[in-house]
């Protein structure tokens, strides 16, 4: 199987940078982060849209594990499957919820106070 970018990895710093090698396209030097700041969100993007098409967590495990899309590799599907139903990112997904809410009312609480302070 020819280099791909993988999609059974949790995060795009976790794919070797060998997959990422840009030098078989001619990309200026100075263009280079630009690029794969551009690739890195382009993966995540179809990572996303797969999740949401088709992945359906409460079907049976053969169910989850058939994906219709022809571009999808299927042994890295059912990675990906596996990833996305473990207990561990279900506990990470979590953890990021509880911050951003408690993050949002601190923030919301803290404007408050400052226009409370003005007037």
């Amino acid at each position: 199987m020819e280099k791909k970018l993988l999609i059974d990895v949790i995060s795009w710093r976790v794919i070797p940078s060998s997959n990422k090698d840009n030098r078989k396209c001619d990309i200026p030097i100075n263009l280079r982060d630009f690029v794969m700041k551009n690739l890195n969100q382009k993966w995540r993007s179809w990572k996303y849209d797969l999740r949401m098409k088709f992945f359906k967590p409460y079907q049976k495990a053969q169910q989850q594990f058939a994906c219709s899309n022809t571009r999808v590799v299927e042994e890295l599907w059912k990675k990906l499957v596996q990833i996305w139903s473990s207990k561990e990112l279900k506990d990470k997904i979590q953890d990021i919820k509880l911050t951003q809410q408690s993050s949002t009312s601190s923030s919301i609480a803290s404007v408050g106070d400052t226009y409370e302070q003005v007037m």
